[in-house]
């Protein structure tokens, strides 16, 4: 924030811009000493009887010392900021926490957006919602809503926005394990050698898809993004299918599920699906339950925990997906070739 803008505790919450595309919030609030930068202390924004906030002690959801270890790790962005590769404790930490709580607000003439640190909202933690906050020009200052009902000493949440645990834990240092927008990326072309290389990417272009490109599965009851089934799709056409659908009015009906498709074609298609999934499944060196069992145990390392938890969620997305696939290769009368 700027100096001469005033921070207004009246507010319920306070945030910046909900564009903070650059990096956001660890949101994890630590007591900061000479010789101790990183201690144990965990502070969140809690909500107080007379309509107020204050700060008290909860669990953190995630531990800016992972973003902190991550910079270690990463000789070549330390050079970058001016950190050195030697250079280790308050200067590396500080670094790091700003790095990690940039946001975007308005700038004070109206003609661009500038970075800002709001330190308030920071300390609130990552829920599944919606994003409610906003900036007001008339007031010059940025407000957030509550997303719920708070009674006294509740701990107060927001909503970092929509994405992925993969992002949440590069960017925000953390994995939340019921995060309701989780996703998992696959790379996935069509080969330049394809015979039917410039049939299928007249198909893929009318349905605004990339010859080559990232694709999503998805946590919950519907993995299959409807980009990745179009392109599968248009991937597994012989030539009179994909003829049929560039003359075919209806072409975009590919993204859905239940679109009307030959039965070869949708049963090949996820087949691919299916294998692709285990392939992705046995190139992880440990199994679902070994990762289970190993925070069972407990004793790991803040980071290593992390980077367990992660697997995790990717592998929940997975076998998720492959059950869905099954689901779809019965209901076209084939088992899956793979089982």
């Amino acid at each position: 924030m700027t100096p001469d803008r005033d921070l207004n505790l009246n507010l319920p919450v306070l945030g910046s811009l909900a564009q903070h595309e650059a990096s956001a919030l660890s949101n994890y609030a630590t007591e900061y000493g000479s010789r101790g930068y990183m201690r144990e202390n965990t502070t969140a924004l809690a909500w107080r009887e007379e309509g107020k906030i204050t700060l008290g002690n909860y669990p953190p959801v995630h531990p800016t010392e992972t973003i902190r270890a991550s910079r270690q790790r990463r000789p070549s962005e330390m050079r970058y900021y001016h950190l050195g590769t030697g250079i280790e404790g308050e200067k590396a930490w500080a670094v790091s926490t700003v790095m990690t709580r940039q946001n975007f607000v308005p700038s004070a003439d109206g003609t661009g957006m500038v970075h800002a640190l709001i330190p308030l909202w920071d300390m609130c933690n990552h829920t599944n919602g919606q994003l409610t906050t906003t900036f007001s020009p008339e007031l010059d200052r940025s407000e957030c809503t509550a997303c719920r009902s708070y009674s006294a000493g509740d701990q107060i949440f927001i909503f970092y926005g929509s994405r992925s645990n993969a992002d949440l834990f590069v960017h925000n240092g953390f994995v939340f394990g019921d995060n309701h927008h989780d996703s998992m990326r696959l790379k996935l072309g069509v080969s330049k050698a394809d015979p039917l290389q410039a049939e299928r990417a007249k198909l893929l272009s009318r349905l605004g898809l990339p010859t080559t490109g990232e694709f999503y599965l998805k946590t919950g009851a519907d993995p299959v993004d409807g980009r990745l089934l179009a392109f599968l799709r248009v991937f597994s056409m012989r030539q009179e299918h994909l003829e049929h659908w560039l003359d075919s009015e209806r072409s975009s009906d590919l993204v859905y599920p239940d679109c009307a498709l030959e039965t070869d074609v949708e049963t090949k298609t996820w087949n691919f699906l299916h294998t692709r999934i285990k392939l992705l499944l046995s190139a992880y060196p440990t199994t679902m339950l070994d990762d289970l069992d190993q925070l069972n145990k407990g004793g790991l390392a803040l980071c290593r925990r992390l980077a367990i938890q992660m697997r995790v969620s990717e592998k929940k997305i997975l076998h998720g997906a492959i059950d869905y696939v099954e689901q779809r290769l019965l209901a076209c009368g084939h088992p899956s070739s793979n089982n």
